[in-house]
Protein backbone atom coordinates (compact mmCIF):
# COMPACT_ATOMS: atom_id res chain seq x y z
CA UNK A 1 0.00 0.00 0.00
CA UNK A 2 1.81 3.12 -1.28
CA UNK A 3 1.32 6.57 0.13
CA UNK A 4 0.47 9.36 -2.28
CA UNK A 5 -0.27 13.06 -1.89
CA UNK A 6 -3.93 14.07 -1.87
CA UNK A 7 -4.80 16.12 -4.94
CA UNK A 8 -6.69 18.67 -2.78
CA UNK A 9 -4.86 19.09 0.53
CA UNK A 10 -1.47 17.54 -0.47
CA UNK A 11 -1.34 15.43 2.71
CA UNK A 12 -0.24 11.79 2.54
CA UNK A 13 -3.03 9.29 1.85
CA UNK A 14 -3.17 5.59 0.96
CA UNK A 15 -3.08 4.97 -2.78
CA UNK A 16 -6.18 2.79 -2.33
CA UNK A 17 -8.23 5.29 -0.28
CA UNK A 18 -11.68 6.17 -1.65
CA UNK A 19 -11.75 9.49 0.22
CA UNK A 20 -9.09 11.62 1.89
CA UNK A 21 -9.31 11.31 5.69
CA UNK A 22 -8.06 14.90 6.01
CA UNK A 23 -10.23 16.87 3.56
CA UNK A 24 -12.84 14.32 2.41
CA UNK A 25 -12.25 14.64 -1.35
CA UNK A 26 -13.23 11.57 -3.42
CA UNK A 27 -10.41 9.62 -5.14
CA UNK A 28 -7.58 11.66 -3.58
CA UNK A 29 -4.94 9.74 -5.57
CA UNK A 30 -6.20 10.97 -8.97
CA UNK A 31 -4.19 13.72 -10.60
CA UNK A 32 -5.97 17.03 -10.53
CA UNK A 33 -6.51 18.21 -14.10
CA UNK A 34 -5.55 21.78 -14.85
CA UNK A 35 -8.75 23.59 -15.97
CA UNK A 36 -6.75 25.80 -18.36
CA UNK A 37 -5.33 22.85 -20.34
CA UNK A 38 -8.24 22.61 -22.84
CA UNK A 39 -8.12 26.39 -23.38
CA UNK A 40 -4.37 26.31 -24.04
CA UNK A 41 -4.79 23.46 -26.54
CA UNK A 42 -7.61 25.35 -28.28
CA UNK A 43 -5.44 28.49 -28.52
CA UNK A 44 -2.53 26.49 -29.99
CA UNK A 45 -4.84 24.89 -32.56
CA UNK A 46 -6.22 28.32 -33.53
CA UNK A 47 -2.71 29.75 -33.98
CA UNK A 48 -1.69 26.78 -36.15
CA UNK A 49 -4.79 27.15 -38.33
CA UNK A 50 -4.21 30.87 -38.80
CA UNK A 51 -0.51 30.27 -39.61
CA UNK A 52 -1.43 27.57 -42.14
CA UNK A 53 -4.02 29.86 -43.71
CA UNK A 54 -1.56 32.76 -44.04
CA UNK A 55 1.66 30.92 -44.90
CA UNK A 56 0.63 27.39 -45.95
CA UNK A 57 0.76 25.97 -49.45
CA UNK A 58 -1.98 26.62 -51.96
CA UNK A 59 -4.67 24.02 -52.24
CA UNK A 60 -4.16 21.07 -54.60
CA UNK A 61 -6.12 22.64 -57.48
CA UNK A 62 -3.86 25.73 -57.50
CA UNK A 63 -0.77 23.52 -57.31
CA UNK A 64 -2.01 21.49 -60.27
CA UNK A 65 -2.66 24.67 -62.27
CA UNK A 66 0.84 25.96 -61.53
CA UNK A 67 2.37 22.61 -62.52
CA UNK A 68 0.64 22.80 -65.89
CA UNK A 69 2.33 26.14 -66.71
CA UNK A 70 6.10 25.81 -67.14
CA UNK A 71 8.22 28.72 -65.96
CA UNK A 72 10.66 30.34 -68.36
CA UNK A 73 14.37 29.98 -67.64
CA UNK A 74 16.33 33.23 -67.95
CA UNK A 75 19.38 33.58 -70.25
CA UNK A 76 21.66 33.85 -67.21
CA UNK A 77 20.33 30.57 -65.82
CA UNK A 78 20.76 28.87 -69.21
CA UNK A 79 24.44 29.78 -69.45
CA UNK A 80 25.21 28.43 -65.97
CA UNK A 81 23.13 25.24 -65.93
CA UNK A 82 25.31 23.33 -68.40
CA UNK A 83 28.40 23.89 -66.26
CA UNK A 84 26.57 23.11 -63.02
CA UNK A 85 25.39 19.58 -63.92
CA UNK A 86 27.05 16.41 -65.25
CA UNK A 87 27.53 16.06 -68.99
CA UNK A 88 25.56 12.81 -69.53
CA UNK A 89 21.90 12.12 -68.89
CA UNK A 90 21.06 9.21 -66.61
CA UNK A 91 17.96 7.27 -67.62
CA UNK A 92 17.93 4.51 -65.02
CA UNK A 93 15.33 5.25 -62.33
CA UNK A 94 16.68 6.62 -59.05
CA UNK A 95 14.48 5.83 -56.04
CA UNK A 96 15.25 9.11 -54.24
CA UNK A 97 14.17 11.16 -57.28
CA UNK A 98 11.01 9.08 -57.75
CA UNK A 99 10.11 9.54 -54.08
CA UNK A 100 10.70 13.30 -54.29
CA UNK A 101 8.49 13.62 -57.38
CA UNK A 102 5.70 11.58 -55.76
CA UNK A 103 5.89 13.55 -52.50
CA UNK A 104 5.58 16.79 -54.48
CA UNK A 105 2.61 15.40 -56.46
CA UNK A 106 4.33 15.74 -59.83
CA UNK A 107 2.05 13.87 -62.23
CA UNK A 108 3.69 14.36 -65.63
CA UNK A 109 6.69 12.08 -65.10
CA UNK A 110 5.84 8.81 -66.75
CA UNK A 111 9.46 8.79 -67.88
CA UNK A 112 12.37 10.90 -66.68
CA UNK A 113 16.07 11.47 -67.11
CA UNK A 114 18.37 13.40 -64.83
CA UNK A 115 21.77 15.00 -64.32
CA UNK A 116 23.39 15.31 -60.91
CA UNK A 117 24.85 18.59 -59.73
CA UNK A 118 28.64 18.77 -59.87
CA UNK A 119 28.75 20.82 -56.66
CA UNK A 120 25.79 19.74 -54.49
CA UNK A 121 25.24 16.10 -53.66
CA UNK A 122 21.56 15.17 -53.86
CA UNK A 123 20.66 17.99 -56.27
CA UNK A 124 19.43 17.03 -59.73
CA UNK A 125 17.98 18.62 -62.82
CA UNK A 126 15.24 16.24 -63.97
CA UNK A 127 13.52 16.18 -67.36
CA UNK A 128 10.06 14.59 -67.26
CA UNK A 129 7.67 13.49 -69.98
CA UNK A 130 4.31 11.84 -70.01
CA UNK A 131 4.21 11.07 -73.74
CA UNK A 132 7.90 10.74 -74.71
CA UNK A 133 8.00 13.96 -76.75
CA UNK A 134 6.93 16.88 -74.54
CA UNK A 135 9.47 17.45 -71.78
CA UNK A 136 9.52 19.78 -68.78
CA UNK A 137 12.29 20.19 -66.24
CA UNK A 138 12.39 20.25 -62.46
CA UNK A 139 15.06 20.88 -59.88
CA UNK A 140 15.04 18.10 -57.29
CA UNK A 141 16.77 17.91 -53.91
CA UNK A 142 16.57 14.31 -52.76
CA UNK A 143 17.79 14.95 -49.20
CA UNK A 144 14.80 17.16 -48.40
CA UNK A 145 12.56 15.74 -51.14
CA UNK A 146 11.98 19.29 -52.39
CA UNK A 147 11.03 19.85 -56.04
CA UNK A 148 10.90 23.16 -57.90
CA UNK A 149 9.32 23.62 -61.30
CA UNK A 150 8.16 22.89 -63.88
CA UNK A 151 10.53 24.84 -66.08
CA UNK A 152 11.07 24.87 -69.82
CA UNK A 153 13.83 22.52 -70.92
CA UNK A 154 17.28 24.11 -71.13
CA UNK A 155 18.92 23.78 -74.57
CA UNK A 156 22.40 24.16 -73.04
CA UNK A 157 21.95 20.85 -71.19
CA UNK A 158 21.43 18.88 -74.40
CA UNK A 159 18.86 16.17 -74.93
Amino acid sequence: MALVSCRECSKEVSGEAKTCPHCGVNAPWQIKQDPTFPLVMLAIAAVLLIYNFLFGEDDVSNTAQKAAQPTKVSQHQESTLASKYEANWNTSPLLAISQSLVKSKIRNCGEYKYKQSRTHQGEYVVYCTRDGTNWVSYLVWTGTKKVMGPYDIDPSLGT
